[in-house]
């Protein structure tokens, strides 16, 4: 019965899509230098934007030695011009001790310092660090805060492949450089199948510690292997999801873990993926969710719905769980299918995100906001898509509301674009 009812709720909800083309422009197209030493392919995770508009983001290779960059770029006065600098490269340190392969969202401390992770390096198997600008913020020094598996076998976790997060990322608020900041990794912890950590400072000494591990009841029912962030609400619970794990074992689910005041914490499930025949209640979740003011937790899955293209979902506080929209809803995918990136929610409770396919083939910006669907903008496939294709990371807002965003592919040189759209 409820597959039918969500069913006829996607017929109405296509019937009231629309699209409206916005002007999109890169801003930067990597690999413009010799052997790519400013940085290819926009690796998952948003983008950071300080208060200036400068924006930072990393690359997944490129760079010095093709592990990775962490990048800036700066807007003129009436941003109609960006200067590109590269802040670090990886594996810059002998063994690539100082990290390889960054992957995440940024987090910008009061100082100008960054905050992030790379899923190698380090011991072999991924680091946190901090990036620290002199005061012209013309050089950066890397200052590595965690080497994952430290501990035997891996224990204290390994390959994180998203960023960090802390207390009112999720509305806005600037980082204050001491709450403490959280992540998770795909693999590590007693089970190997994933753990999520904190990791806390005092004194200006960082200190690591895993909160959860992955897989302690049979069959992985509290899931397994989280590739997305996690995100704090108002009272300092965690959520986010596993790719894998739960009751279909595969398809992944959706967990709260909430401080006990003792140092432990307790983790609910509260949504199992593919609870529904063929999925239509989504599966595999990709990416971070957010939460707003009520309590309303919004995340996309890459497969599941009726078409099997994924679904952007809602999460209420009393477990409610709904399918706000099934992509490849409409002929040849045109609204978008493989939802991807962590969501970005407007003050007039608009969703915007990306897809990955679907469109003209080359992917979608898209907008949900009182069950209408909108496509900002399809992205192109043509060999000179200059603009990029194949989105991977949510998109960013400005003041004005221009949003900003890296696709994977495409761009003059095929390795990805950082772009500008104008709705």
């Amino acid at each position: 019965m409820r597959s039918s009812i969500i069913a006829l709720a996607v017929l109405l909800l296509a019937a009231t899509s629309s699209y409206a083309e916005g002007s999109l422009t890169p801003i930067k197209t990597f690999c413009s230098e010799a052997n790519c030493t400013d940085g290819s392919y926009g690796n998952y995770g948003n983008l950071t934007q300080d208060a200036s508009g400068v924006l930072y983001g990393v690359t997944f290779n490129g760079g010095t030695t093709d592990n990775g960059v962490v990048f800036s770029l700066a807007p003129d006065a009436g941003k109609t011009d960006w200067t590109y600098s590269v802040l670090y490269n990886f594996c810059s340190r002998a063994h690539c001790r100082d990290g390889e392969i960054p992957v995440g969202t940024l987090v910008l401390g009061p100082d100008g310092s960054l905050y992030g992770v790379t899923e190698f390096g380090g011991d072999g198997e991924g680091v946190i660090f901090e990036l620290t600008p002199n005061a012209k913020h013309t050089k950066w020094k890397e200052t590595v805060l965690h080497r994952f598996c430290k501990r035997t076998n891996c224990k204290d976790g390994n390959s994180p492949r998203a960023g960090l997060t802390y207390l009112g990322a999720a509305s806005g608020v600037p980082y204050d450089g001491v709450s403490p900041l959280y992540g998770t990794t795909y693999q590590g912890g007693k089970s190997g199948e994933g753990a999520v950590y904190e990791l806390s400072f005092a004194d200006g000494v960082a200190s690591y510690n895993l909160i959860y591990d992955f897989c302690r009841r049979e069959n992985c029912l509290d899931g397994e292997g989280p590739v997305s962030p996690v995100v704090e609400d108002a009272s300092g619970n965690l959520y986010g999801n596993t790719s894998t794990g739960g009751t279909s074992r595969n398809n992944g689910l959706v967990f709260k873990l909430t401080p006990q005041g003792d140092g432990t914490w307790h983790e609910k499930v509260l949504h199992d993926f593919c609870g529904e025949a063929n999925c239509t209640d989504g599966a595999s979740p990709q990416s971070g969710m957010i939460v707003d003011g009520s309590g309303n937790l919004f995340g996309t899955t890459v497969a599941g719905g009726t078409p099997g293209k994924g679904i952007l979902f809602k999460l209420q506080p009393n477990s409610h769980y709904t399918v706000q929209y099934e992509f490849c809803s409409q002929a040849d995918c045109a609204d978008g299918n493989g939802p991807r990136g962590t969501l970005l929610l407007g003050a007039d409770g608009a969703l915007t995100g990306i897809a990955a396919g679907g469109g003209k083939g080359g992917g979608v910006i898209y907008r949900f906001h009182h069950d209408r669907y909108s496509v900002l903008h399809e992205f192109c496939t043509a060999e000179d898509c200059s603009e990029g294709n194949a989105p991977l990371d949510g998109v960013i807002s400005d003041s004005s509301g221009n949003l900003y965003g890296m696709t994977g592919a495409g761009g003059a040189n095929e390795k990805g674009t950082v772009y500008e759209l104008v709705p």
